[in-house]
């Protein structure tokens, strides 16, 4: 039995999240013992289904905050100390930081740390947010014996915007994986999510999601087809901005802002077609779920690699009139053979295949 620690900022599950998540799912098949270190207090009880997996145990933070939540992140370390573990999982920047930088003083001991670049930063921030997020990079990074980057894009622009870092860890690329055998075993409802026929959305109500742009685009597609309502599913601090722009549109009965939902499958099965309309991102790991469950997806070129999906249909990013053409394409279109060319891209991807492909580059090391 190995022991397998994971950090994470908070339960909340988005992309990054999901990823930690289907690991300890992984590992807790494998019948090894998985602790999980959060940096906020409990917020959503979004993991405690892993407890029917095997054994597995939660140190949660006193605080709202990652940063106010380091002291008692760090005394929950301290009762972990003892163990050497077999590997330890981050996929944020400032947890990857954090917990190198406590490897590096003895705090955390480990055989293998195995980080994951969650975006690209060098597109995202600039002046001092960038510069404090470089020095993270140059304070915990070091201690890491892998760096799992989503794309060779993202490789590239990390070597490009820190050169140094190839010398300090091995840099790799893999595809984000995806537990498809938990997908399966998620009840699907007996009951419509949604009343109307409609298209959906997921992720964070910030600018990066680009929601913006398609709800500007989709008051276009609603003229062409009436019938059709846009679901957006997701929390964020972009809601009142998203909510001002519907009422001038005049979409309030159009375009609803769902928030966050439990069981975003059904709605990426029963919907028309799904959407991502990102602006960038590392890679979207919502447009693998929604190839799980639905044969028509259209995508933003938002990160490398999506043009390589085969049955996706991309389109330019920042552009709502791109986004209406594609939506039209997939309306207008016989896309069933999509579901075995989603599928063996998605086998192609599961997690047993991630682990392999990791313990390859790890023994090459």
């Amino acid at each position: 039995m190995k022991n397998i620690l994971v950090v994470v900022p908070d339960d909340r599950l988005g992309g990054a999240e999901q990823y930690l998540k289907n690991i300890s799912y992984y590992h807790l098949e494998a019948k090894n013992k998985v602790y999980v270190v959060f940096l906020k207090r409990q917020m959503s009880g979004q993991w405690m289904d892993l407890k029917d997996l095997g054994d597995v145990k939660f140190y949660y933070s006193n605080s709202a905050t990652e940063l106010s939540g380091i002291g008692s992140t760090i005394l929950n370390v301290l009762k972990i100390k003892s163990i050497t573990f077999d590997y330890i999982y981050t996929s944020h920047l400032h947890t990857t930081s954090f917990v190198g930088f406590l490897i590096r003083f003895g705090l955390v001991k480990k055989k293998y740390f195995i980080g994951r670049e969650s975006t690209t930063i060098f597109h995202r921030f600039k002046g001092k947010q960038l510069f404090i997020f470089k020095m993270l990079y140059r304070l915990g990074y070091p201690s890491l014996d892998l760096l799992i980057n989503q794309t060779q894009v993202m490789r590239d622009q990390l070597i490009e915007g820190l050169p140094w870092i190839e010398r300090k860890t091995k840099l790799v690329v893999i595809p984000n994986p995806i537990n498809l055998r938990a997908i399966q075993n998620i009840p699907v409802p007996k009951h419509l999510v949604h009343p109307r026929e409609f298209i959906v959305s997921a992720g964070r109500l910030i600018p990066e999601k680009g929601y913006d742009i398609l709800i500007d685009s989709f008051k276009e597609i609603s003229k062409e087809y009436p019938e059709l309502d846009l679901v957006i599913l997701g929390e964020g601090h972009k809601r009142p901005e998203l909510e001002e722009q519907i009422r001038s549109l005049g979409l309030q009965n159009k375009v609803i802002l769902k928030g966050h939902v439990d069981n975003v499958y059904a709605y990426f099965k029963q919907a028309k077609l799904c959407v991502v309309s990102s602006r960038v991102e590392g890679f979207p790991n919502v447009l693998l779920q929604m190839m799980s469950q639905n044969n028509r997806v259209v995508s933003t070129k938002c990160a490398g690699g999506i043009d390589e999906l085969s049955g996706i249909i991309c389109v330019k990013t920042d552009d709502e009139e791109a986004i209406r053409l594609g939506v039209k394409n997939v309306l207008e279109n016989d896309l069933n053979k999509n579901q075995i060319v989603f599928s063996q891209q998605l086998e192609e991807r599961s997690l047993e295949s991630f682990q392999s492909k990791l313990q390859e580059f790890l023994i090459c090391e």
